[in-house]
């Protein structure tokens, strides 16, 4: 995958259900990889999954959660 700082090598992984507050999408895919921008990071969220389960986030009360349920 080409990116603003180069190149990183992913593979896709297809995961039976990926789940958040009860929330699932089925049958996932996902790049996974070695993710290394200089700080702790545990993945990047795509747009897909946080549109399907209404994902919020509160700045403010430092939570998130999904408006699905």
């Amino acid at each position: 995958m080409d990116t603003v700082r180069g190149v990183e090598y992913v593979y896709t992984k297809i995961f039976a259900a990926v789940c958040f507050e009860g929330v699932c999408l089925k049958k996932f895919q996902a790049e996974v990889g070695s993710i290394d921008y200089g700080m702790n990071i545990d993945g990047i969220l795509r747009f897909d999954f946080i549109q399907h389960i209404q994902f919020i986030i509160d700045n403010k009360a430092m939570r998130a959660y999904s408006l699905k349920k």
